[in-house]
């Protein structure tokens, strides 16, 4: 019985040294699917992170990974492993980017979540961010194929026409007021209890009550929605909506505090300023 035992353990042994000479012989030997790999070009940042790159319209950018985590491509959502997926490390600027995010601070600051950027920008958003005087901005953008020309495009005088199409529905509904706020124009929900609540639509405390309308020469370049009743101070927000010029086929949106809705221009600029940042000086032919 001994005799077996030891049998079985000798020859366990020798299986086990052979997988173990085959496996570093094959160490040196070039792997088949690393054959396939193709060479990843991004440029690297100063922290040895690669870009992402891409293009938004007619403008090649780069895109540190840090501060763009989530970055869609046409034809390719980030989320998706179908055969279109092209993993980031093959991306070239020739490739049509369609929708990515970033967090900004009004002094200019990017939010940047890679552990090896300095962690002020993580320790004033995670402090900052959820307070009602916060200075973060949440910004999204929508490029190439979900870019629809309509800020810079649309006269003021079809805005107020689409709006007559609402009045069946009072909670997306709003009238044109005589006053403006801030160089915009405004529009309020209509003055008509709402039979759920028993308050005046402009009373209510969900969704957008407000919206301002920025005009230049009889055409709409911004729209801002505001939710200034919630219960919550925290939640007391704007949504501003603007495109860049047109070579950049981009819409912007950014949601921020409602407190700083008297700065909406100097937002627009500081945000035009960053995305030229990401711009490289090449342009796609």
């Amino acid at each position: 019985m001994m005799k077996f035992l030891y049998s079985n353990i000798y020859i366990f042994i020798l299986i086990v040294f052979s997988l173990a000479s085959l496996s570093c012989s094959n160490d040196n030997k070039p792997h088949y699917k690393d054959s396939l790999k193709k060479v990843d070009k991004r440029p690297i940042d100063e922290y040895g992170q690669r870009y992402v790159v891409g293009h938004l319209g007619s403008k090649k950018v780069n895109l540190p990974s840090p501060v763009a985590g989530i970055v869609e491509y046409s034809g390719s959502p980030f989320w998706s492993k179908t055969s279109k997926y092209i993993p980031r490390s093959e991306r070239t600027y020739n490739d049509a980017i369609t929708s990515f995010g970033f967090d900004m601070r009004m002094d200019g600051m990017l939010h940047q979540t890679y552990y090896k950027t300095p962690e002020d920008s993580r320790i004033a958003y995670q402090q900052e961010e959820r307070t009602p005087q916060s200075q973060w901005l949440s910004v999204g953008i929508l490029a190439n194929e979900h870019y629809v020309p309509y800020y810079g495009v649309i006269s003021f005088n079809k805005y107020i026409e689409r709006l007559e199409y609402q009045k069946s529905y009072p909670w997306f509904q709003t009238q044109l007021q005589d006053n403006m706020l801030y160089g915009l124009y405004i529009f309020l929900r209509p003055d008509v209890i709402n039979p759920n609540t028993g308050k005046s639509w402009r009373e209510d405390d969900i969704g957008d009550v407000i919206t301002y309308v920025s005009v230049k020469n009889g055409i709409v370049q911004t729209t801002i929605d505001c939710n200034p009743n919630s219960q919550y101070e925290n939640a007391r927000t704007c949504t501003q909506r603007f495109s860049l010029d047109p070579e950049w086929q981009t819409e912007i949106y950014v949601s921020y505090k409602i407190a700083l809705l008297p700065r909406w221009q100097e937002i627009e600029a500081l945000i035009k300023a960053q995305m030229n940042e990401f711009v490289i000086n090449e342009v796609i032919s």
